[in-house]
């Protein structure tokens, strides 16, 4: 038996909430994809609890807005900084007192400067990174541990670097890679137990890059030289059960990208089977952007399906499926995943299709 639902939207950015009957987590199929309507375009979002959960991006108005929600409803708060011009691109969420997020503004002769803000209880407290320059990047993604303990990513060029806050200030944390490496994902569950993911060039093509930081310094750890991959998200539920998504692409020059996930047993990196949405007639682009985890045997992983919209898929504890896809008429993905617990899971991204469809197996 089918449900379908769908609502009209023009332009619309939107968090999706996944809805399931009370019914044993191997009854997932049962549940539903839910849209709900934020005003602005989300790209991370991180939950404290199931009614204390943020996200963030580009807002109604330009500059750096925050999303809030509390069990009933989304709210909007502008964040006070030096310029407008400015946006976030990672959160963090640890506690009601203890909220990080990173990302970019433009300084007053147009320089692009990375920053990361920090909500204390009280306010919002700008931080100054230690590789704030002309020259520096973006700093995206970021993790937060404690007030005394937070990581983040940033770039100069074609060199990724980590930062670490200890409290008092921002501490560069050199990756081992070399220049050419591109580090997209940050997780784990201390910061003696943190990995940094992404891809580095292998010949003329690229393979996937994992780093393990153990409290001292990153290391490159050994993962398949699947060509022609690359790792977009990580999640980290301990340090015996990590996820990698992303994508990859066949030999074959006519087959597009597919869906390429790795797992962390504790011991090793292994590559996982994961389903793609396909025509009947031809295999259409699939890539994975994000994960989350709830335990061994929940972790939604979402992305985008190329000309058609939205994709997630589920984990059991046995194998990735997609029980049920809430597709988009037209381009969009999702960006960002947190999964709370077998019925109760937030995706965001965004499209500029006019409609939106649900379905149910």
């Amino acid at each position: 038996m089918s449900r379908l639902r769908c609502v009209s939207r023009v332009a619309a950015f939107v968090v999706f909430a996944l809805l399931a009957t009370d019914l044993p987590s191997i009854a997932i199929a049962s549940c539903i994809w839910n849209q709900v309507y934020v005003p602005a375009d989300l790209i991370s979002i991180s939950a404290i609890g199931p009614s204390d959960i943020w996200a963030d991006g580009d807002g109604p108005v330009f500059g750096t807005v925050l999303h809030h929600w509390n069990g009933a409803q989304w709210t909007s708060l502008q964040v006070p900084l030096p310029t407008q011009d400015a946006y976030s691109r990672s959160i963090s969420a640890v506690a009601d007192d203890d909220i990080w997020a990173a990302g970019s503004y433009t300084n007053n002769v147009g320089e692009v400067q990375p920053y990361a803000i920090h909500w204390n209880g009280r306010r919002w407290v700008l931080t100054t990174l230690a590789l704030e320059t002309r020259t520096a990047g973006i700093s995206n993604p970021i993790r937060a541990f404690a007030p005394n303990d937070v990581w983040a990513v940033g770039n100069f060029g074609s060199y990724y670097f980590s930062e670490h806050w200890d409290g008092a200030r921002w501490k560069t944390v050199y990756f081992a890679s070399l220049p050419g490496a591109e580090i997209d994902a940050l997780d784990g569950t201390s910061s003696n137990d943190l990995w940094a993911a992404g891809r580095r060039p292998y010949s003329r093509s690229i393979i996937p890059l994992i780093e393990h930081f153990n409290g001292t310094r990153w290391k490159i750890v050994n993962a398949p030289a699947i060509n022609t991959a690359q790792l977009y998200g990580l999640h980290a539920q301990s340090p015996t059960d990590a996820w990698g998504v992303g994508y990859y692409y066949d030999a074959s020059p006519k087959h597009p990208a597919r869906t390429f996930i790795e797992h962390w047993d504790g011991a090793s990196w292994t590559v996982v089977p994961s389903p793609n949405f396909d025509w009947p007639s031809r295999e259409l682009v699939n890539q994975l952007g994000a994960v989350g985890a709830s335990s061994t045997d929940d972790a939604w992983a979402v992305g985008s399906v190329g000309g058609v919209g939205l994709l997630a898929m589920h984990w059991d504890g046995t194998a990735w499926t997609i029980p049920e896809r809430p597709p988009a008429l037209g381009p969009g993905g999702f960006a960002s995943v947190v999964d709370l617990s077998p019925h109760d899971a937030w995706a965001v991204g965004g499209t500029v299709a006019d409609s939106w469809c649900f379905a149910t197996p």
